[in-house]
């Protein structure tokens, strides 16, 4: 019977511990799906960068440098920028980070490394099972 009451309280825990729980399941390569949409040149709110000058599109064209599909500015000249971001793990939520050297948060606002709310669908439905099994873990033992 003492096991029962344990899955019971586990289970009133269980809300309280989820953020965690699906915190714990996240890693470097999610990033990816976050670098896919500012590739595009898009916020995580799904307003735009502003648009590569003409000049620009030359020089790119020219050296060989990244044009994002849509024209939008992708932040990804260098790529160092893409290079440098990691993943960032707290209780209860996870942050993307990144070296700014080139003062992006600045020109672009600090919210160029927000995760929209599909991104972060995206990151869990890929770690389903994973997450299942820790939820299963924390009820079950």
């Amino acid at each position: 019977m003492g096991d029962l009451f344990k899955i019971v309280n586990n289970f009133r825990g269980l809300k309280s511990e989820l953020p965690n729980l699906a915190i714990d399941v996240l890693d470097e390569s999610d990033i990816l799906i976050m670098q896919d949409r500012l590739e595009q040149g898009i916020y995580a709110d799904g307003s735009s960068f502003p648009e590569y000058s003409e000049t620009t599109i030359g020089i790119k064209r020219s050296t060989g440098g990244f044009i994002s599909q849509s024209g939008n500015i992708a932040l990804k000249d260098s790529g160092d920028f893409y290079d440098s971001m990691n993943l960032k793990k707290f209780k209860g939520f996870a942050e993307i980070d990144a070296a700014d050297p080139d003062g992006l948060n600045e020109r672009f606002g600090s919210n160029i490394l927000d995760v929209s709310q599909d991104e972060s669908n995206e990151m869990f439905e890929i770690k389903r099972e994973q997450l299942l099994k820790n939820v299963e873990k924390y009820l079950f033992e």
